[in-house]
């Protein structure tokens, strides 16, 4: 046992995050691995964890470890506030973690719990400095409104029926005609509005009118104003309306710049860098641009020239404007231009005559539709993720939108700033899936040649990025000339769940080669090691044993409260083989005394008989075999596909739950 304990814990050594496990009712630590000691310091062992971390106490914690120690259940707290000044390091003494903490059976049977925790400091430290920032320029935004309230930059007068307007506050002098005063003086996409809604006005007089719109200056540039007025009465009759304008684009801009930078800051929900990019790009169009193009950057050298290569992945316009070419996702070099914008980390602006962008800078991919929606300016603008430029953006601007400017620059840099902690979080979170994938492919082998049949397998990982899921298949030749089939499904989604997998499946396949022809057997004797070892709470299985023949193979199998096989005919009807689980065998790990039995079903030849697991039939508040009929359905409907590519249509048919799947498919060839 002691040694079994040993290589239990060189699992978690070398983990990145901090893994901790206790021992009983009072939460005896009993191991911490060297990411844990780096944290929070070397912590004594073998006493409660009350005693070696006090600095948790009142915080809910150990609450938590308690619910998690009775109930058998997982739990997760978030932002939970912890100090450690012996540890290492220039942090600040107190730190913020997210704990995740899930039931454990020690090697010597005791229950225990498992702790990881994952520093979220620089979340939460820069979530509450981007709220104190945004509530001080709140009070200054509502400062600045009060004091505008008192302002008016014009004076007008307008008839009762709203047909002659005046400048000023004397009807002696010329009258204003509505109609050709919108269209000299207001943006185009604001003048119908405003039509409208003062012509509402004029039907059901309100106690104020009040309307924002664009107001063309002097100069030739638009600036946002309102105009308020109110209706005079005499007796009850209305005889004219006397109003105000008023210039409100900074109040306008300040307003913009706090929505935008709130919206890059509170994307946090990214579960991959692209993910996160288009949240970007949807949160500066049409806001600040009319077009906005990400992307990928990789080659970037030292001195900013090429081979540096860029993939577009993201391609967001205003509505109104034709549809964007659809992203390639493939490289190409990009100029020596904006490699050097690359290089050097700092946006670039470009201003040019309408429909005629620089061709030396824009992506070829879009120069057409650039051409076409008549663009006027571009920013190139390099995105910082973890030290490094990772994307870059290109921003645009068509008639008859104002070109981007300066202050439009500055303002995406500030942007950049704030979405720079969800940026890094989703491409962290990226990493960690292709960690998390890269350890599932290594456990999941490519299938053997089966002579006489077409297999094919399939796995799919759970849409949680950072999760490694339990679910595996497995498929070998056994010494007696018969075909080995398997699937199961460990309880869990973390590493302590994918290593019973991997041990599961080992050990299953060891013991169906020494019962050939006795699936159950295998899996009782399985059932047995894994109670034993405390391998695992519960995991579900079947295995299969199968016999070529030359009408057909006979199928030899024992289910260990799995969702059962599924045998599709050539002509489109199927058979479920068997019962699921309370109906089948118990699931591994439930009572060891129980008998297991086999089962056994004839597969006629071009029939495909499917092994899977719930993730591909299970719907939240649906009966189990009504899944198993929707997946027979999608897969008569395919059947004509050879079984590598009917595998890749029912997962992407499965239940939008975010399970991870695994599938098998074995069709015997006819001769």
């Amino acid at each position: 046992m002691t040694e079994k304990t040993q290589v239990g814990q060189e699992i978690f050594e070398p983990a990145q995050v901090a893994v901790g496990m206790t021992r009983g009712p009072r939460h005896e630590l009993v191991y911490i691995n060297a990411a844990y000691r780096q944290v929070f310091g070397d912590r004594t062992l073998h006493v409660p964890l009350r005693a070696s971390s006090p600095d948790l106490v009142g915080s809910g914690f150990f609450d938590l470890m308690d619910r998690v120690y009775t109930s058998k259940k997982a739990e997760q707290a978030s932002g939970v506030r912890a100090r450690y000044p012996q540890g290492p390091g220039p942090g600040p003494p107190e730190r913020y973690f997210t704990y995740s903490c899930s039931p454990a059976v020690l090697p010597d049977g005791m229950d225990g719990v498992l702790i990881v925790a994952m520093d979220v400091t620089e979340s939460v430290v820069e979530a509450r400095k981007i709220q104190a920032v945004s509530d001080e320029r709140q009070r200054d935004l509502n400062r600045y409104q009060a004091l505008l309230s008192t302002l008016s930059e014009g004076v007008w007068l307008a008839s009762a029926d709203g047909t002659r307007w005046w400048s000023g506050v004397d009807p002696d002098t010329e009258n204003l005609q509505p109609l050709q005063w919108l269209r000299d003086n207001v943006h185009p996409a604001d003048q119908e509005p405003l039509r409208q809604a003062w012509l509402r006005a004029m039907r059901s007089p309100p106690t104020v009118f009040e309307h924002g719109f664009r107001l063309r200056t002097s100069t030739g540039e638009f600036r946002h104003a309102v105009s308020r007025a109110v209706p005079i009465v005499e007796g009850d009759k209305l005889v004219e309306w006397v109003g105000s304008t008023s210039d409100v684009e900074e109040q306008w801009r300040a307003t913009r710049r706090e929505r935008l930078l709130s919206a890059a800051a509170a994307s946090t929900e990214a579960t991959s860098l692209e993910e996160a990019l288009t949240t970007l790009a949807n949160t500066v169009v049409p806001e600040l641009a009319d077009e906005c193009g990400i992307y990928l950057i990789s080659g970037v050298t030292e001195h900013g020239r090429a081979p540096t290569v860029a993939s577009r992945i993201v391609g967001v316009a205003r509505p109104g404007l034709p549809p964007l070419p659809v992203p390639k996702h493939t490289e190409h070099p990009v100029s020596e231009l904006t490699a050097q914008t690359i290089a050097e980390g700092r946006p670039r602006l470009f201003t040019f005559p309408p429909g005629l962008p620089p061709h030396h800078v824009v992506p070829e991919e879009i120069d057409s539709w650039l051409e076409e929606v008549q663009a006027t300016s571009l920013i190139l603008l390099p995105i910082d993720v973890g030290g490094s430029v990772t994307a870059l953006a290109t921003l645009f601007t068509c008639a008859p939108t104002a070109s981007l400017g300066p202050e439009t620059v500055h303002l995406l840099r500030e942007i950049l700033d704030h979405a720079h902690a969800p940026l890094l979080q989703a491409h962290r979170f990226q990493r960690a899936q292709r960690v998390s994938l890269t350890l599932q492919s290594a456990m999941l082998t490519d299938p053997p040649e089966i002579p006489g049949a077409e297999l094919a397998v399939r796995y799919q990982p759970s849409a949680t990025a950072a999760e490694v899921g339990g679910d595996w298949y497995d498929a070998f030749p056994l010494p007696d000339a018969t075909v080995a089939l398997s699937v199961g499904d460990v309880v869990g989604h973390d590493l302590a769940a994918a290593s019973a997998m991997g041990q599961l499946r080992s050990m299953l396949r060891t013991l169906a080669c020494q019962y050939p022809g006795d699936p159950a057997r295998a899996l009782a004797h399985l059932d047995v090691t894994v109670t034993g070892l405390h391998v695992t709470d519960m995991a579900s299985a079947i295995q299969a044993h199968l016999t070529p023949g030359p009408a057909d193979w006979q199928a030899l199998w024992s289910n260990a409260g799995h969702p059962p096989p599924l045998l599709l005919y050539a002509d489109g009807t199927h058979a479920v083989l068997g019962e699921p689980w309370p109906g089948s065998d118990p699931p591994l790990g439930v009572d060891v005394s129980m008998a297991r039995r086999n089962q056994q079903a004839a597969i006629p030849l071009g029939a495909t008989l499917l092994l899977y697991t719930d993730g591909m039939v299970e719907t939240p508040g649906e009966d189990l075999y009504d899944g198993i009929e929707k997946l027979a359905g999608i897969a008569a409907e395919a059947r004509h596909l050879p079984v590598d590519a009917l595998c890749g249509h029912l997962i992407g048919h499965a239940p939008p739950t975010g399970d991870d799947i695994a599938l098998l498919a074995l069709r015997p060839r006819p001769y």
